[in-house]
């Protein structure tokens, strides 16, 4: 049976249709189709019957392989909806994997057999029928991988083109790389002349692979830095939420208690109102619940809180504290966003002052509604150096990544609403600037904002 032509031939058609379909799987799995089923399949086809013929009239196996990867490129193109750089990817990834399967099948078989000489296996036919089912299994696991980790390339992942072309340059070099390594063990590059050109070029191909693996892996440390920052954020802003969550339910109980409560200190102030001592006590006790009392000016009661928490530690800072907020028709503004973006500026400005030895320190913070914008100003005293690059904010603290969170926690919470956020400081004072549209507006006003407007009522 072995020694049969038309075994061989249905073996052939087999393993090739069993290689087309892994492929069109592969292009199923990374991309989109444009074109119907039956073009597609009739084109893979086409493909199959073209590389039979070429391997019953024992053409050059670089040459053949050369036709199945122009095929291939070619199906790829007309059929699916993907950009030429990342079709060129895709295949290289394939046509790596598919020498790489049929190469590893080699060296399984020849380890199995105690084999050396490679020449001996293709002479070999029974151990070169083994090459090709261990082939096509490893292929099929390969298949079986993509389809279990779901891999939805460039879909899931923000790739830019250059960060496309530093992919592209390792899996084409090593890619060339193996082909010409499986040519010299075969015996294919002994008839050329140029073998010597070509480990040249394969040697080079290695070098720029290297520096683009380089590239890659300086970009994979820059993303995991990013992933450690948004999870600092998302721990910071889930802190404050929590915080002012907590002192939100405690101010709703005093608040029950507060009416009857002080009430009741009136009636005992004038039952004893000859006793100094049970006066002074029940001022006492009237000034404590003050204490508790909310601003109650804004229109929002977390807001509310917050104001009220920041004022008791300007106070304690000896920090000139003034707020003049409106916020009864910004509803749409979720309670977490309210508490990342005032807690934020507020803990900034106070930071700021605290860091004032002498002089005036004071924060201004005012927020109203002009042009259908929802605009927040708040100014506080400094005497630290700023400086700002690119929108930027660098500090002269040491831990540099901990200081900065706080405005990228402002600065994406306010482009969840198609917001803007600006930023100014001199010698002596730091502005920020908030602007979230409460309409349709998409478009956020240029320039900033008029002081004695927002001002007015300070």
């Amino acid at each position: 049976m072995l020694e049969s032509q038309l075994f061989w031939i249905t073996i052939y058609i087999v393993s090739t249709a069993i290689e087309n379909s892994i492929f069109k799987f592969t292009m199923d799995t990374f991309s989109k189709k444009k074109k119907n089923e039956l073009v597609t399949v009739s084109m893979l086809v086409v493909m199959t019957v073209i590389t039979v013929i070429l391997t019953i009239i024992d053409m050059d196996i670089n040459i053949k392989l050369a036709i199945a990867i122009t095929n291939s490129l070619i199906i790829y193109l007309y059929n699916y909806e993907e950009s030429k750089l990342k079709i060129l990817i895709i295949c290289s990834i394939y046509w790596l994997g598919f020498l790489g399967t049929e190469i590893l099948a080699i060296n399984i078989i020849l380890a199995l057999c105690g084999i050396e000489d490679i020449n001996q296996l293709y002479s070999n036919k029974l151990l070169y029928l083994e090459v090709v089912i261990v082939t096509k299994l490893l292929l099929a696991l390969m298949a079986w991988i993509l389809k279990s980790i779901k891999i939805q390339f460039n879909k899931k992942l923000n790739i830019k083109q250059k960060e496309m072309i530093f992919i592209a340059i390792p899996i084409l070099s090593n890619f060339i790389n193996i082909l010409v390594l499986h040519s010299f063990r075969t015996g294919a590059m002994d008839n050329y002349e140029s073998k010597d050109f070509i480990l040249e070029v394969s040697t080079n191909l290695s070098a720029i692979s290297n520096l683009a693996l380089i590239f890659i892996i300086i970009k994979v440390i820059k993303s995991f830095e990013l992933r450690i920052e948004n999870k600092a954020i998302k721990e910071k802003v889930e802190y404050q939420y929590n915080h002012y969550i907590q002192l939100q339910n405690a101010q709703l109980k005093v608040r029950q208690l507060y009416h009857d409560m002080n009430n009741h200190l009136i009636c005992i102030e004038n039952m004893n109102k000859q006793n100094e001592e049970s006066k002074e006590y029940i001022d006492n006790l009237k000034s404590e619940l003050n204490e508790w009392k909310s601003i109650n000016t804004t229109g929002d009661m977390i807001l509310d809180i917050i104001l009220s928490e920041k004022k008791s530690i300007c106070s304690d800072n000896n920090i000139e504290f003034n707020t003049d907020i409106n916020f009864r028709n910004c509803n749409f503004i979720e309670m977490i966003d309210v508490c990342t973006i005032f807690s934020n500026i507020l803990d900034n400005s106070i930071e700021a002052c605290n860091k004032i030895d002498t002089g005036d320190k004071y924060i201004k913070i005012a927020g109203n509604i002009i042009n259908r914008f929802f605009v927040v100003r708040c100014e506080n005293s400094k005497i630290n150096i700023i400086s700002q690059n690119q929108n930027k904010i660098f500090t002269d603290k040491k831990d540099k990544f901990s200081h900065g969170l706080g405005i990228n926690n402002i600065k994406d919470c306010v482009e969840k609403y198609n917001g803007n956020v600006s930023i100014d400081h001199t010698e002596k004072k730091f502005i920020i600037n908030i602007y979230i549209p409460i309409s349709s507006c998409s478009e956020v006003r240029q320039g900033g904002i008029d002081d004695e407007l927002i001002y007015s009522n300070l």
